[in-house]
């Protein structure tokens, strides 16, 4: 019994310190506001709430399923990038932006991060859902908030 309380007490002060200091309260009328090639911006009203950039080599795939997409909760974005860009191979593939902060995890790294299963295919959110992935043979991953780990720096992903 006592074990158990330690366990849960173990999980309980992380997630009570991020949801205190960590999390951060996002307008309920974020939307994406502008996506240039390797820019893009979350804007509420009139505010900047942030601006995701990647580096040379990829770029925002503003065309792709859906175009860039709020999760439900509207505290990511996920997007379609290309690149890295070689002669003859242009490949696709999908990234997560933090709307805080503007940090981009590619879906390469998404294990590391946010726990959930990359993917070679575009993905989607489910409707409804907090931040739940869904993949193209339809199965679905919950996006770990808080994320495993810091998400990286703003600025370029790689």
């Amino acid at each position: 019994m006592r074990d158990r309380m330690r366990r849960r007490r173990r999980r309980l002060v992380p997630a009570l310190a991020w949801l205190c200091c960590g999390a951060t309260w996002v307008p309920s009328d974020a939307r994406i506001g502008f996506v240039q090639d390797r820019t893009l911006t979350v804007v509420s009203g009139t505010a900047l709430l942030a601006t995701a950039t990647l580096c040379p080599g990829f770029a925002f795939d503003p065309l792709g399923v859906g175009g860039p997409r709020l999760s439900p909760s509207l505290h990511f974005v996920l997007v379609d990038v290309l690149g890295p860009f070689a002669p003859g191979d242009v490949r696709r593939t999908s990234a997560i932006v933090d709307v805080a902060t503007g940090a981009v995890v590619l879906a390469p790294d998404f294990p590391q991060y946010f726990g959930v299963p990359s993917s070679a295919l575009p993905l989607q959110w489910v409707s409804g859902e907090r931040a739940v992935l869904r993949y193209d043979d339809g199965k679905t991953a919950a996006v770990r908030e808080p994320p495993l780990k810091p998400l990286p720096p703003p600025g370029c992903s790689r």
